[in-house]
């Protein structure tokens, strides 16, 4: 009743009701329900003091340092976050399969055959889905959200939020804005080509092979958007031409993409003579084998 008295947003518990995990996240997330965050802070957490200083102590570990909460609801006014941080929290949340298959509905019915409309939608049919859509008289208008660019395989994610926009006009010019330019920021980028050397391997006996990209792999990326590279690979001492070796692995905003290394040549035995006139080499061989058995 607090919230409902406040004109806040809520969705009513009655006694004796049997809910669900996922219908309490329905509701919090769909209907924006303030009583729901509350239920589900105490249930998770113990109170929902405790949830602060959980949550407080999770933002501060994982490189939030612009957000904090002082509730579970984001009413209090010190409740605050930045909105590049806010945005990165949306990408979190839409890589969850849960809360994103929660979000994808437009209306679902929890407990007490009651059914919750999904209040964060806004402007969907233009590749918006909505994380969270709210108002109070100190963060004004705000918007969390997910905006898909592209159709099919070439389809790419940008995770935003917009925050104190004064009113739905403004709020409006600015996706409209973001979702005409949007595109332009994307580029056709090749992160390897078949071929392309990304590991050596040199012998004592002075024969030397790469391993190479099995494939080419590209992606639609934003511009500004970090690629970063790992690549794992085994120790080769003699192998055939094609001997698959490792991988690499490209770290994306969409996701990762690992392709296969194989040796471009063969590394050939060196024969019994090399073995004979080099001992050093072979008895370290040796003791590095033992060891690492």
């Amino acid at each position: 009743m607090k919230y409902i008295s406040e004109s806040a947003r809520s969705i009513s518990l009655i006694a004796g009701e049997t809910w669900s995990e996922q219908q309490y996240l329905q509701s919090m997330l769909l209907g924006s329900s303030n009583t729901h965050a509350d239920a589900l802070a105490r249930w998770a957490f113990g109170s929902v003091d405790a949830y602060v200083v959980a949550a407080n102590a999770w933002l501060a570990k994982n490189g939030y340092a612009g957000t904090t909460v002082v509730d579970a609801t984001g009413l209090a006014e010190g409740s605050q976050g930045t909105a590049s941080e806010l945005a990165a929290l949306a990408a979190r949340a839409f890589a969850d399969p849960v809360l994103a298959d929660i979000m994808s509905h437009d209306s679902v019915v929890v407990a007490g055959n009651r059914k919750v409309d999904n209040v964060a939608a806004y402007r969907a049919d233009e590749g918006i889905t909505g994380l969270s859509r709210s108002f109070t008289d100190s963060a004004g208008l705000c918007f969390l959200f997910r905006l898909t660019v592209g159709t099919g395989v070439d389809a790419v994610p940008l995770y935003g939020a917009y925050l104190r926009e004064p009113d739905y006009e403004t709020l409006d010019g600015d996706l409209s804005t973001l979702i005409s330019t949007a595109a332009a920021t994307l580029t056709k980028t090749v992160l390897v080509s078949q071929g392309d050397r990304v590991v050596t391997y040199t012998t004592p006996w002075g024969d030397e092979a790469h391993g190479v990209a099995v494939a080419t792999k590209s992606q639609l990326i934003w511009l500004t958007a970090p690629v970063t590279k790992t690549v794992t690979v085994e120790p080769v001492t003699t192998g055939a031409k094609g001997t698959r070796v490792g991988q690499v692995t490209f770290k994306t905003p969409t996701g990762d993409v690992t392709v296969l290394l194989e040796l471009d040549r063969r590394i050939a035995d060196p024969g019994p003579v090399w073995r004979m006139t080099h001992p050093a080499p072979v008895i370290d061989a040796f003791i590095k084998s033992r060891t690492d058995q």
